[in-house]
This record gives structure tokens, C-alpha cells and sequence, in this order.
């Protein structure tokens, strides 16, 4: 039973290691940025605007 806690603790431990750089919900940068990252990946591209200058 230790054997097997142990395994899982050091799985877990690894699994940051080797993980990929995480996608974000949201772009940042440019909008021009972003639409040629998704074309050169083949995602498609949704671009929201906020024209509510109070909100941010």
C-alpha cells in the first residue's frame, strides 16, 4: 500500500514537469497577433471587443 502512495505522489509530482505551456481563456497582445497565430495553427478566431471604457 505505501509502495503504491509513493508512485502516485511522485505521478503527480511529474505531471507539472512535463506539462505543455497551458492555454489561456483569453488572448493578450494584439488582435492582429492573434488572428495570424490561429491561422498559422488552424483555430478558428472569435475577437470580442469591450467599447465599455468604464469597466475596462
Amino acid at each position: 500500500m505505501k509502495f503504491h502512495l509513493v508512485v502516485i505522489s511522485l505521478v503527480f509530482l511529474a505531471v507539472p514537469l512535463t506539462a505543455q505551456d497551458a492555454l489561456l481563456p483569453y488572448a493578450t497582445g494584439t488582435v492582429t497577433e492573434f488572428l495570424q497565430a490561429n491561422k498559422a495553427s488552424g483555430l478558428p478566431s472569435i475577437v470580442l471587443y469591450n467599447f465599455n471604457l468604464d469597466s475596462g
